[in-house]
């Protein structure tokens, strides 16, 4: 299917939005990608656009857990390709939109924002989504501008997210048509740990599913949309030593036992460039969490990670307090990220 949509400074040329990417044009792609994402990400190879090429438009991501697919937008002017998007749907309702990119000799033509205008008007009208975000690299100042032109909202600063000495701005807009809910009500959702006695950390080398979706759904439940067994079976394939590579989403589960007892959780997920992401991260105590950040830090610190970080529902006001106490700092607030009505916290800390 494509859309054909009216634009000024290229009315006199043909438009045409096409939902994927053809296969020829898959080359350009794949070099496009490799030529300019090295200047401001580190850890970027053939894996990164290959892995991006092979789940879009399959309908599902493989290897997502909160990712359900992606999708290419690719922009043709008068029949041929002259730029793309890459869009990542995400459990919740919510987008996350990039890499954008155009080709060297359709630049400075107004392409880009034809296509990120034909884009988001999709995701927003015909796709339902509820809210758009992305990440962009403080090196890159034009895609910065550009998207803060167009309307969209600093939500936070990821520090050396994905490069030693660049950071991350994370930037949002939410879906005009979408009326946001009632914020939680602090005595209905603002959880408070137990009384928690002493707690060991270790990784989960064969986690169970029905365990692992006993302890995380009814915790979850309150602050993420889209969460359903499906989400669970994900996380425990991607445990797999077989899978612990970047363009296969590797990730590990950490866990705090009390008398046998689950009594903290967190995926732990390596990113490129050097960071390593907890999402989610419950804990029933704060002996229980101190125990779990602790053991997550340790391990980050033996793979000689740069950086670990945790995303974690602003509702949970004791964890993010912990989290501070021990070294993190929030770096961003993103609005209604997995649910309405619902911010999640990003807290990190750059190891030593």
């Amino acid at each position: 299917m494509s859309v054909h949509v009216p634009s000024a400074g290229l009315a006199e040329r043909e438009f045409e939005l096409r939902e994927y990417l053809p296969s020829e044009a898959s080359d350009d792609f794949k070099q496009l990608l490799l030529k300019e994402l090295p200047r401001f990400y580190d850890e970027v190879d053939e894996s990164f656009p290959d892995s991006i090429l092979s789940n879009a438009g399959s309908g599902r991501d493989p290897f997502g857990y909160f990712t359900t697919g992606k999708q290419i937008f690719a922009s043709y002017i008068d029949g041929q390709c002259a730029g793309f998007t890459v869009v990542t749907m995400k459990r919740g309702g919510s987008a996350k939109i990039g890499p954008t990119a155009v080709f060297p000799e359709f630049r400075r033509r107004g392409v880009a924002t034809r296509l990120r205008d034909a884009v988001e008007a999709k995701l927003f009208q015909e796709y339902g989504v509820r809210k758009i975000y992305m990440t962009v690299s403080t090196l890159n100042g034009p895609a910065l501008m550009f998207n803060l032109k167009r309307g969209f909202q600093t939500e936070g600063v990821l520090r050396e997210q994905y490069r030693e000495g660049g950071d991350e701005i994370v930037l949002g807009a939410l879906n005009p048509r979408h009326t946001a809910r009632s914020r939680y009500a602090a005595d209905a959702l603002t959880p408070s740990f137990t009384a928690g006695g002493s707690d060991q950390a270790a990784l989960w080398h064969d986690p169970s599913l029905d365990e692992l979706e006993a302890f995380l759904a009814p915790r979850m439940e309150p602050y993420f949309d889209g969460i359903e067994r499906g989400f669970y079976e994900s996380i425990i394939a991607a445990c797999q030593e077989s899978r612990q590579r970047y363009d296969q989403k590797g990730k590990r589960l950490v866990v705090s036992r009390a008398d046998g007892e689950l009594t903290a959780a967190a995926v732990y997920v390596p990113k490129r460039g050097g960071s390593v992401k907890l999402s989610p991260c419950i804990a029933d105590s704060e002996a229980a969490a101190r125990t779990l950040i602790d053991t997550c830090v340790s391990l980050a610190r033996s793979e000689g990670r740069r950086k670990i970080y945790v995303h974690l529902p602003d509702a949970m006001l004791e964890f993010a307090s912990l989290l501070g106490s021990m070294g993190f700092a929030v770096e961003a607030q993103m609005r209604e990220a997995y649910k309405p009505g619902m911010n999640m916290l990003v807290l990190g800390q750059v190891l030593a």
